[in-house]
């Protein structure tokens, strides 16, 4: 999901006062919650509707203080909502539809990508110094089937 901007962020940044590295940050921010999320069961424990952060906690079996952070996180980068105090947070409709469990899931390919990155993205600057690749893809694919 875009990182949802302010119209002054956009102009800096289109400008070029602003660096654009910082997006590709959030961006990676960003991906890395969602994966966190979808491999805890935050997604899951929101399907019946909003809930608070200890509800959320329960259901997960994550610790409340951690799963706050989490969900709020989730709510700044556009994926979850939160309405009330204490706030209940509830599933956007585009993580409704492509972040729940289930055999067509999007959260399938979050979690082959985070995999992806952990396992062959990492260290790439040995790769470039030396010449050679961490690991091979195909390989990498025969390993982890799923």
């Amino acid at each position: 999901m875009p990182i949802p901007l302010t119209p002054g962020e956009q102009d800096a940044y289109a400008s070029g006062r602003a660096a654009p590295a910082h997006l590709d940050f959030l961006g990676a921010m960003s991906f890395r919650t969602i994966a966190a999320a979808s491999r805890l069961g935050i997604f899951a424990a929101l399907a019946d509707g909003p809930a608070d952060a200890a509800q959320v906690a329960q259901r997960a079996q994550t610790d409340p203080h951690g799963t706050e952070l989490l969900l709020s996180s989730l709510v700044a980068f556009g994926h979850l909502s939160a309405a009330g105090a204490p706030p209940a947070y509830a599933l956007t409709e585009v993580a409704r539809r492509h972040l729940l469990p289930g055999p067509a899931s999007y959260a399938l390919v979050v979690e082959f990508w985070m995999d992806n990155l952990q396992h062959l993205w990492a260290n790439r600057e040995e790769t470039v110094r030396t010449g050679r690749p961490r690991g091979d893809f195909y390989a990498w694919l025969e390993e982890y089937p799923a």
